[in-house]
């Protein structure tokens, strides 16, 4: 796995926080990072340094006491950019470049100088898993690393690939993805043990048990095309069977319904012959008959209303009578 894909997908980014009291007045342009630079290089070719940028933010002020926060990270790495490395192993420095910032004092001697402390350092980094089901899970972890110290982190890689074939026809391309995942706690060792002073030094090593590589491998394909439509062939199956059912059901509601009518007395004789002449075939047949008339009268109606416009507009005589006098006489019929 690349190096550059390896730091983007962990998110790797540090927090230092840092407490100081000033007894005068200081400048703070200066202050830029805390004293602090790191770097990401490789542990093979000493010449690769890519710094790391820092932003600071001044959490909580209370009169000349400041509690800084400096970020450094995520480290996102450009397209074609990677590190030379060896067994898959990168590491991050950062070191000391103004002795005077580089540790927190807000602590007094009993003298009334101020006592020099550890800063805090955290280091933020992803982890993941394969849930069983479909993605790759992040889990982020946390940890604490202390002045004058190198802390080792070992990772594993389990490899998930992917494809959007849905015809399976043909060989489906996969896409494989790498996710780096940590099963132990990082080893914390000293970084100078014979320094007299405490140093302000910080070194992380990321590094992958090449035992352990690939030893869980994913693969995950997408329910075929055919697969799709024989499960859509089916819910429609289901749906043309409920439609039966309930044209059935609603047809003997309907019969019973109207038996229901004619035993109450509005049919008139036998209420079982009744119910077989008007069954639901036969009341469907007259509502057609029943429309059919509709529209014939509004046809009727038409022809009339334009009959009784040419008789109230008047007519010509002829042989002793208007035509008028024999629309009249039409109408009347």
């Amino acid at each position: 796995m690349p190096i550059s894909k390896l730091v983007n997908i962990l998110g790797l980014k540090i927090e230092i926080r840092q407490k100081k009291e000033y007894p005068q007045g200081h400048d703070e342009s200066k202050n830029y990072c805390g004293g602090y630079q790191c770097h990401l290089e490789s542990s093979l070719d000493e010449t690769y340094f890519r710094e790391i940028m820092c932003i600071k933010d001044v959490v909580e002020k209370e009169r000349n006491v400041y509690d800084y926060l400096y970020t450094l990270g995520p480290i996102v790495m450009e397209d074609g950019e990677d590190i030379p490395n060896i067994n898959n192993e990168f590491g991050i420095n950062c070191t000391c470049n103004d002795q005077t910032r580089c540790f927190s004092n807000h602590t007094l001697k009993n003298n009334g100088t101020f006592l020099n402390s550890t800063d805090i350092i955290m280091v933020n980094y992803n982890s993941y898993f394969f849930d069983n089901i479909k993605e790759a899970k992040v889990i982020q972890n946390v940890q604490y690393i202390e002045n004058n110290t190198a802390g080792y982190f070992t990772y594993e890689l389990f490899q998930l690939s992917k494809t959007d074939a849905l015809l399976p026809l043909f060989s489906p391309l996969y896409e494989a993805t790498d996710y780096p995942k940590f099963h132990l706690q990082p080893l914390i060792e000293p970084l100078y043990p014979d320094y007299e002073q405490p140093s302000p030094d910080y070194f992380m090593i990321f590094s992958a048990n090449n035992d352990q590589l690939y030893l869980d491998q994913y693969r995950l394909t997408p329910r075929s095309l055919f697969s799709g439509l024989s499960e859509i062939g089916g819910l429609m199956s289901f749906f043309g069977l409920a439609l039966i059912l309930l044209r059935q059901y609603h047809k003997r509601e309907l019969n019973r319904e109207i038996a229901g009518l004619i035993r109450n007395g509005q049919g008139g004789g036998d209420g079982r012959q009744a119910s077989q002449v008007f069954s639901y075939e036969r009341y469907a047949e007259m509502e057609g008959m029943v429309r059919q008339m509709q529209v014939e009268m509004v046809e009727i109606k038409g022809r009339r209303g334009a009959m009784v416009d040419s008789f109230n507009s008047g007519g010509q005589r002829v042989n002793g009578t208007t035509e008028n006098d024999e629309l009249l006489s039409f109408i009347k019929k």
